[in-house]
């Protein structure tokens, strides 16, 4: 069910989201939020149909909280962000398309 590897969400995106200085930590890895919001946006599936039990094995984490994190992601410019610098990157240094979904997967 990935959608970009564990290793490339760590390297190009899990750096420029934002992490909330108060209240609870995550409780799972930004890196399984961000692969399980990548499947909703690739799939098209509601957020309540959002495969949690098999995104988050053995924690009970709800289509709630993912879209929690997306939301705040999205609202405070991150996502944003990190798309434009990635953009950015690939207009700066010409690169294939297959180099580029190899460096995403």
């Amino acid at each position: 069910m990935e959608v970009i590897s564990e290793d490339s969400i760590n390297r190009w995106i899990v750096p420029h989201l934002s992490v909330s200085k108060r209240g609870p930590k995550l409780q799972v890895n930004a890196s399984e939020i961000v692969s399980t919001i990548l499947y909703k946006l690739k799939t098209g599936c509601q957020w309540r149909e959002l495969p949690t039990k098999e995104c988050f094995v053995g924690r009970r984490i709800s289509w709630q909280e993912v879209y929690h994190h997306f939301s705040k992601w999205a609202n405070d410019g991150s996502l944003r962000k990190e798309v434009k610098g990635l953009l950015k990157n690939i207009i700066q240094q010409p690169i294939s398309l297959q180099k580029l979904f190899m460096l995403l997967n």
